[in-house]
């Protein structure tokens, strides 16, 4: 039987999977795909409207050498997520060679650059701070975290319900989660910025509260 996820509501084996994994390598037709799964084009259309609707894919029109642009189906950041990654264990085994070889001292000296970098992802934001708040929201969303906001009596609340530190230690979830908070204040400039949940402490999602001074 087929596994449910929780967050997507989508079989975890079956068809549409078969077809997310498809497209994790190259933008397809639904002929192409009625080919590849050799099932009838209009099942595989079925198909495709369940993950559009669900955001996991999207799709454009491009131009072939004869007749009208073919539609291509392409999958979303959104659809990416729901396949296992495991650079946590990546990430260990850099963060393990840096203490290793240059001591506990050399996270704290590269802070500020991971920081600046981190940061420097984002395309400049200017206006409101109700954008800003917004643009980091996708930033982290896009990221992996699973972010959103809310506002509540002026000010903002940002939650993750995916930790991205989870699978690492505890002294390196802790130290990255600094980071993420740090890149918040530099991307929103001077705020209020109270840190109310935390994954990394325990807590089933990250909470946030920021404000304009």
């Amino acid at each position: 039987m087929a596994v449910m996820s929780d967050k997507i509501g989508i079989p975890s084996e079956g068809t549409r999977t078969t077809i997310l994994r498809y497209l994790l390598g190259r933008d397809m037709t639904a002929v192409d795909m009625s080919d590849e799964l050799d099932i009838n084009e209009s099942a595989v259309r079925r198909h495709l409207d369940i993950l559009e609707n669900k955001g996991l894919i999207d799709h454009d029109f491009q131009k072939v050498s004869r007749g009208r642009p073919k539609k291509y189906y392409r999958i979303t950041p959104v659809g990416e997520r729901l396949f296992p990654s495991k650079t946590d264990l990546i990430l260990k085994s850099v963060l393990d060679a840096v203490v290793d070889e240059y001591g506990e001292d050399a996270l704290e000296k590269i802070e500020e650059r991971l920081v600046d970098n981190i940061s420097g992802m984002l395309p400049e934001v200017e206006g409101e701070f109700e954008k800003r708040v917004g643009a980091i929201t996708k930033m982290f969303d896009d990221l992996g975290f699973y972010a959103s906001h809310e506002k509540k009596n002026g000010d903002y609340y940002l939650r993750y319900e995916n930790c991205a530190f989870s699978g690492l230690p505890d002294r390196y979830s802790s130290w990255l989660c600094k980071i993420h908070c740090e890149v918040i204040k530099k991307v929103l400039g001077k705020i209020k910025f109270t840190q109310i949940k935390s994954a990394a402490e325990g807590d089933k999602v990250c909470l946030q509260k920021v404000g304009e001074r």
